[in-house]
């Protein structure tokens, strides 16, 4: 790697951590007034209940696992469970040690590892992208409508918002999907890359990337073939998305000032997810905790919704990257796989 490189990888390093710091400052010192509260609350909480709400994190990542297996076998038949969970493990520990930014590549170098091609597998991650994303809005509309009257009373300032929210997630879905299986787009990305290509010095990388574009439809269209496949990840993805959601109603259920029920916490959880999708943050770091802290408020005392932020921040970031810790190190030692290996050759 030459020095320019380096000097621009660092300076990209350091401009993710300043931005992450910032949005960590906004919210400190947006609810500077609750701490004290928060981490009485935190303090007091029983053990039992931070080791079950642990528990459900790694189950989301377990069901995780289990869509991205579902996926992978459109492309190796021989793709085992236990790959799809270490792959959803793997991307836990990255999404931490690369503030979120890392989390897709990491995905894609340990498929590629386990028999999916490397544009396939990029392909493949882009639509288990976006089957969360709608997976999720589904997963919040069922929940908003079984419990419309107590959402109405509590949340119907929040209505903006939340349209916001499921705008943008539908334009991104859209989006994603136009460019994973339209002619259209790839004939757009073929033109941009001949412009720039005029006067024939990267011919090899066109070559590549032309390549790389006809087998990402392909990938893409492979997944789409079969409609019964794609309820089945949905359903997948919702039933994930429940462990996720589930953990304010496994830290609140003892307490009896907040009797609400578990379908309740499932619609307030959700919505936190949707909303926080509208405030830009790397991988979420901020804007989930800030839109937690928000609206639980709505329904619990401020000191503790903060602690509410704070366990689901550390069960579903920071306890699933100690235990991607044990995935991610007997990756490392492994050698890329072959065809990456002869890919950079070609450079």
């Amino acid at each position: 790697m030459n020095e320019k490189k380096k000097k621009k990888i660092k300076k990209t390093t350091i401009l993710k951590i300043a931005f992450l710091i910032f949005i960590v400052f906004v919210v400190v010192y947006t609810f500077r007034n609750l701490w004290d509260r928060v981490f009485f609350e935190i303090v007091h909480t029983p053990i039992s209940v931070i080791v079950v709400i642990c528990i459900s994190a790694l189950l989301y990542e377990v069901a995780e696992g289990w869509v991205l297996t579902t996926l992978a076998r459109v492309y190796n038949p021989e793709f085992s469970l236990l790959s799809g969970i270490g792959c959803a493990l793997y991307c836990c520990f990255y999404r931490l040690a690369s503030a979120g930014t890392g989390t897709g590549l990491a995905a894609v170098f340990y498929l590629s590892d386990r028999g999916v091609e490397y544009s396939k597998a990029t392909g493949m991650y882009t639509l288990e992208y976006v089957f969360h994303r709608v997976s999720m809005a589904i997963f919040c509309l069922l929940f908003i409508a079984v419990n419309l009257p107590f959402m109405i009373r509590y949340y119907s300032e929040y209505g903006g918002l939340l349209i916001a929210g499921f705008l943008l997630t539908a334009a991104l879905s859209v989006l994603l999907l136009f460019i994973c299986l339209s002619k259209r787009a790839h004939r757009m990305i073929h033109k941009l890359v001949a412009r720039i290509n005029r006067k024939g010095k990267i011919d090899r990388y066109v070559d590549y990337i032309n390549n790389e574009i006809e087998l990402f439809e392909m990938g893409s269209r492979d997944l789409f073939g079969n409609k019964v496949r794609i309820v089945t990840i949905i359903a997948q993805n919702m039933l994930k998305l429940f462990f996720w959601c589930v953990i304010p109603y496994l830290i609140l259920q003892g307490n009896p000032d907040y009797q609400y029920n578990i379908s309740q916490y499932l619609a307030v959880t959700s919505l936190c997810l949707i909303i926080s999708a509208v405030i830009p943050a790397l991988g979420g770091i901020g804007s989930t905790d800030f839109a937690f802290i928000m609206l639980f408020s709505v329904i619990v005392q401020p000191g503790v919704a903060g602690s509410v932020a704070i366990l689901y921040r550390f069960a579903t970031f920071v306890f699933l990257f100690v235990v991607g810790i044990f995935v991610a190190i007997p990756q490392r030692r492994k050698h890329k796989p072959l065809f990456v290996k002869e890919e950079i050759r070609k450079y």
